[in-house]
Parts: structure tokens; C-alpha cells; sequence
């Protein structure tokens, strides 16, 4: 379903009547988002007496981690509680600067949570398929086209396992490792997934143009076909 700012209505001498019903119910794309202690300030273009007794699908991107009992105001209205499985909302559900959607019911005066977080994910190669890789610095670099936030431990696999030994591989942003434990598959296995040691994060964010590089710090014996996947999202 296409996202729009604001489905037009023509105000009549009965008020405002709507001109079509294109969906379920209509979006309106928050312009401004503050907070007053646990209460969202949100401003949307629609008029405020449209909205009355009326719901409808609320984008926004908080400017804070929401608090316990977080509530929103909309163009400066009555607040109103954000539930999630029909309870008040729990702290940090709710992230800062990620977009999230709200079912805001202005007939029984509450806003019911439902995350539209935007995953995708790249695939990249990082050796052939029929060559055994090699340890080295830089096996690929290339630099961020748009500012991400990595949403998944990144992973590798093989097409071809290691007999013996652990191939490693480190990503470095700007010369700095994203990880505190490297990405690591063990021997005769053919992805990190199942790794004795699973990789840790340190580092989620990647900025507009920020250069990665892909090291094989081990290579083991006789693996081939490397490759490594990003999870994230657009920031």
C-alpha cells in the first residue's frame, strides 16, 4: 500500500467530508516529532478536526527510545497511549530515528503499535568458486552509498568447507574492525551460522560514504566460494 502525506477532503457547510476511500484507512506521515517527558508531540499536515473521531495509519521516526507508558499528542491534542498486545507500551520498544507505523483509534482514544523497520540485505563474493582462498588485507573494498544501521550479526559461507583449521573473516569500517569477536566457520562446516564462537558486534552504524574492507584473517585448508552477507536498514 503506497504511503501518502495527506489524502485531500473538501470542507462542506457539514464539515469535512471525504472525497474517496482509497484504502482501510488513511496515512498520514508525521512532519515534526518531539517529546514532553513520556508524550510524543507529532505534527501531521491534516487538520485536527478531520481527525476527530476518525483512525488512521500514523507514520513517524521517534526522536528519542520510547519511555514505559509512552503516549502520543498529535498537532497538539489530548494524548492518547501507545499499546502493544492490548497493554501500555514497554520502554525501548519504540527506537529513535527508526520508522514505525501506529494504528491511531480516535474512537476509543488509543494507538496501537505495528513496526514497519525496512530490512535488506547484500550478498558479496569474496573469493571464486574454485580457487582455495587466502589470508590477505582488502580482499574487497568499496564504500557506503547511503548511511545503514546493520540489523543482523553479518555472516559468511563456503561452497566448498576447510578441512582443518577456522576461516576468519574481519569487516573494518574506515580501518577499524566492526567486530569484538571476528567472523569465524569451523572445520568441514560451511557457514558462520553454526560457529562454536559466534562474531559479536561492536559497531552497528555505517555512514554516507563510510569505506569497508573485508579481511581473511585464516583461510583454512581447501575452502572456496567465500562470501559474506550484510543485514541493515537505511538510516
Amino acid at each position: 500500500m503506497a504511503v501518502i502525506d495527506y489524502i485531500p477532503e473538501v470542507k462542506t457547510l457539514a464539515g469535512y467530508d471525504a472525497l474517496s476511500t482509497i484504502s482501510t484507512y488513511t496515512n498520514h506521515v508525521a512532519t515534526a516529532v518531539s517529546n514532553t517527558s513520556s508524550t510524543y508531540n507529532i505534527t501531521i499536515k491534516a487538520p485536527t478536526e478531520i481527525l476527530t473521531g476518525k483512525s488512521f495509519v500514523l507514520l513517524f521516526t521517534p526522536n528519542i527510545d520510547n519511555l514505559a507508558s509512552m503516549q502520543i499528542s498529535i498537532n497538539g491534542g489530548t494524548a492518547i497511549p501507545i499499546l502493544v498486545n492490548g497493554v501500555a507500551i514497554s520502554a525501548g520498544v519504540l527506537k529513535m530515528n527508526i520508522l514505525y507505523s501506529l494504528l491511531v483509534d480516535n474512537v476509543n482514544s488509543k494507538a496501537f503499535f505495528n513496526s514497519v523497520e525496512y530490512e535488506t540485505s547484500m550478498t558479496l563474493a569474496l573469493s571464486d568458486e574454485i580457487t582455495a582462498i587466502t589470508t590477505g588485507t582488502a580482499k574487497m573494498t568499496f564504500r557506503s552509498p547511503f548511511a545503514v544501521t546493520l540489523t543482523k550479526i553479518p555472516r559468511i559461507s563456503l561452497s566448498t568447507a576447510s578441512s582443518v583449521n577456522l576461516p576468519t573473516v574481519d569487516i573494518k569500517k574506515n580501518g577499524s574492525s566492526i567486530f569484538s569477536t571476528p567472523l569465524r566457520i569451523d572445520a568441514t562446516e560451511k557457514t558462520s551460522v553454526t560457529a562454536t564462537t559466534p562474531a559479536v558486534l561492536s559497531t552497528t552504524s555505517i555512514a554516507d560514504d563510510d569505506e569497508l574492507t573485508f579481511d581473511i584473517n585464516e583461510a583454512g585448508t581447501g575452502a572456496k566460494g567465500l562470501k559474506v552477507t550484510l543485514f541493515y536498514r537505511r538510516t
